[in-house]
């Protein structure tokens, strides 16, 4: 499932990480993720039993929320999964807690369209096809990754997803993260 993915953005391929940094960037980026979705019948939402299409994993943050934005507007069922429900509260009236050219407009479309969900409560991770996860791994002094972020991510929902999800990371991470948390989830029976 991953490689399908990576498959759709050429930078992927050549060893550049896609950096949209704006609305407009990020609206190009999920357009093809969205049209990918909709012609592969494995991911179809007719043939889906899932509440949500999409779950943002730190969905209020500055990575996640304008991508959560975009995938409401392209009609997508995006679920924001945040524990800072002080910001969930302002991005559901309508503020973007940061600024983000042509942010508000944006997220107001996505309020409007009824395809922006917001939760704190980590069983709804369970009720979307793909997660994604917006939070970064930092590293250590020596420049090692420090995985204690992700694993207590990971942990708060694991009880809920399934094999059949697809998971993708969507932070700057260190080299050996994907791998790390493949290993980490397949330990956990996934």
């Amino acid at each position: 499932d991953l490689t399908r993915v990576v498959a759709l953005n050429s930078p992927l391929q050549t060893g550049q990480a896609p950096r949209p940094e704006t609305i407009s960037e990020f609206n190009r980026f999920s357009r093809t993720i969205v049209r990918h979705r909709r012609s592969d019948s494995t991911l179809n939402d007719s043939n889906s039993k899932m509440e949500y299409d999409i779950c943002i994993v730190g969905g209020a943050g500055h990575v996640g929320l304008p991508l959560a934005i975009v995938f409401a507007n392209h009609g997508r069922k995006t679920l924001i999964y945040d524990l800072n429900t002080e910001v969930m509260d302002l991005v559901k009236s309508g503020v973007v807690p940061f600024t983000e050219e042509g942010g508000e407009a944006a997220l107001k479309s996505a309020l409007a369209s009824g395809n922006l969900h917001f939760s704190n409560d980590a069983s709804l991770t369970g009720s979307a096809d793909t997660l994604i996860i917006t939070i970064g791994t930092p590293v250590d002094e020596f420049l090692n990754p420090v995985y204690k972020a992700m694993s207590q991510c990971m942990d708060a929902f694991i009880p809920f997803i399934s094999d059949e999800q697809l998971i993708i990371l969507r932070s700057t991470i260190p080299p050996g993260v994907t791998n790390w948390l493949h290993r980490y989830l397949g330990a956990k029976g996934l």
